[in-house]
């Protein structure tokens, strides 16, 4: 009797479990600089949703080496099939290397909500080098000082 009970439960709980299909957006960078450690950047991103919608909530994330400082539009209004939207990302790399900027989009359809996270991978570098240049010697006095 306790393994039907146990059946019964997991058979419950994976009900509830079962996922809501990926929302059907796409994002990609489509104009980035090069991304160099403590310079100002800005990403030019395009968002295309593949069914209408009412609206999209966007939220975005860098990883550490990455400060997100600013992001435009962060709600996209009502959208159809047929266009994508711009989202300008201002961020300012922290450390060089390979991280991710992290854009969570959450579909508003007519009472339903569905949420996609893309992960856009960046590489920031260090900033190029630059030798110190060294103060001149100083001159021995010349005849007559």
């Amino acid at each position: 009797m306790n393994s039907a009970r146990s059946m019964i439960a997991i058979a419950a709980v994976c009900a509830a479990c079962r996922l809501a299909p990926e929302a059907p957006v796409e994002v990609k960078v489509v104009q980035a600089p090069e991304l160099l450690v403590d310079a100002p950047a800005q990403l030019l991103l395009d968002v295309r949703v593949s069914v209408p919608t009412q609206g999209v909530e966007i939220a975005v994330e860098g990883d550490a080496g990455l400060r997100v400082t600013d992001y435009a539009p962060r709600l996209l209004p009502a959208t159809n099939p047929s266009g994508g939207s711009q989202l300008f990302v201002n961020l300012v790399p922290e450390s060089p290397g390979d991280w991710m900027l992290t854009v969570r989009l959450t579909l508003h359809m007519g009472g339903d909500q569905r949420t996609r996270t893309v992960s856009l991978p960046l590489e920031v570098s260090a900033p190029p080098w630059v030798p110190a240049i060294a103060d001149p010697a100083p001159q021995p006095p010349g005849p007559g000082a």
